[in-house]
């Protein structure tokens, strides 16, 4: 349990997270992670659906739950004469949610059609196959809705023992920041969860085959944009290089992005282009992506490639490393202007291992990053095979 007092508005964010996500999932129960998440706010022993989230709403507050590749939980928002009543619903969600069977068929059914509307959407289905193609049998190739067939078969037996594997109180996170008391806050906190009872399930290290050569795979759909993507095999979360992967990326995003100049000079090359870096528990990965045409895909292929060998010979001006440095680090800081952010990056990062102060650490580690350090990296990432996916536009 981590409390942090902060600022003079009178709000309370409070966050829960377990280990759980994509991470703890196999192909047969693919998005029971997402589907728990839910279920989670559909009643208690005590409290039905419309006791949960509107009680909160009604004292002006939000509760939400979440899942990720990692991880899943629960947030919830209040204001801070109102924080013992959100403690109470939020104490209730955790220890005593119940699943009702009939509030997870409907969860059933609205997947399906997410899923449904996912793969009408062009990014969505080019990071389908990116995902597969970059980690082959490892969880993170999934999809966090998960898939048609594997939501079929959740039941709801299996809800109550990924949640009672998962969210337990030997493997959880609690974070409260806001306007508070803290040794008040503390005590409450201790006290209502010291009698929590459960034992977590480990959920194993798995490790991410390398590519044996570079994949390329062409898919079509009816849409007049087509969509390029590059991934790298990237970093895991306690490698330093993430810090330099992001200043990579910051140099090939945005306005005044490499990619941004790369269309300019290239007329009509792109929509809309940019790189991400994700690092993961295990290993994660860096995505170069441009929306443009489908007669320009080879050559929005042929000039990305041309500006990573810009960066792997060094040719990066010392003034365009530096404001991409200072826009990571004021980005940042925005960032963290509320205290749900705050709330969030502590509680994953203490359940991740990195401490639950780590977010402080980051400017300091973007300003560490140096011209040798970007080029070092640059030939170890985009030296490595990788996968290419074209989306097509089909005709």
């Amino acid at each position: 349990i981590f409390v942090k007092p902060r600022g003079e508005l009178p709000r309370v964010t409070l966050t829960l997270a377990a280990p759980g996500g994509l991470r703890a999932e196999t192909l047969d129960n693919n998005g029971i992670s997402n589907l728990t998440s839910l279920a989670m706010l559909k009643g208690t022993k005590k409290r039905r659906e419309n006791q949960i989230v509107p009680e909160i709403e009604r004292i002006g507050g939000k509760i939400n739950s979440f899942s990720g590749m990692n991880s899943m939980g629960l947030s919830i928002s209040v204001m801070a004469d109102d924080f013992e009543r959100g403690m109470d619903i939020f104490e209730d969600v955790v220890k005593d949610a119940s699943f009702p069977g009939e509030e997870i068929e409907k969860l059933r059914k609205k997947t399906a059609a997410a899923i449904k509307e996912q793969d009408k959407d062009i990014f969505e289905k080019g990071m389908r196959h990116l995902m597969i193609d970059l980690y082959g049998s490892h969880p993170y190739s999934m999809r966090m809705l998960g898939e048609t067939r594997s939501v079929g078969l959740i039941a709801r037996e299996d809800i109550v023992s990924f949640y009672g594997d998962h969210v337990t109180p030997d493997a959880s996170v609690i974070t409260v920041v806001g306007n508070i008391d803290a040794q008040k806050v503390m005590d409450s906190v201790s006290r209502r969860f010291s009698k929590w009872k459960g034992q977590s399930k480990p959920i194993e290290p798995k490790p991410v085959d390398p590519l044996e050569k570079t994949r390329k795979e062409d898919t079509y759909m009816y849409k007049e944009q087509s969509l390029l993507l590059l991934g790298f095999p990237g970093v895991e979360l306690t490698d330093k290089r993430k810090y330099t992967l992001n200043v990579i990326s910051a140099l090939l995003s945005g306005s005044d992005g490499l990619l941004f100049h790369m269309a300019r000079e290239e007329e009509g090359l792109a929509y809309a282009s940019g790189a991400v870096s994700v690092p993961q528990i295990d290993p994660g990965y860096f995505l170069i992506y441009v929306a443009t045409t489908e007669d320009k895909l080879a050559k929005a292929n042929e000039t990305v490639s041309g500006v990573l060998d810009r960066i792997k010979r060094g040719e990066v001006p010392d003034g365009d490393i530096e404001a991409s440095k200072n826009r990571l680090i004021s980005q940042h800081a925005q960032s963290l202007e509320s205290n749900s952010s705050i709330s969030m990056n502590m509680t994953l990062d203490e359940l991740y291992g990195l401490g639950a102060e780590n977010y402080e650490k980051y400017p300091s580690g973007i300003r560490a990053v140096t011209k040798d350090d970007i080029l070092k990296c640059a030939r170890d990432i985009f030296g490595k095979d990788h996968v290419v996916i074209e989306v097509h536009s089909a005709r």
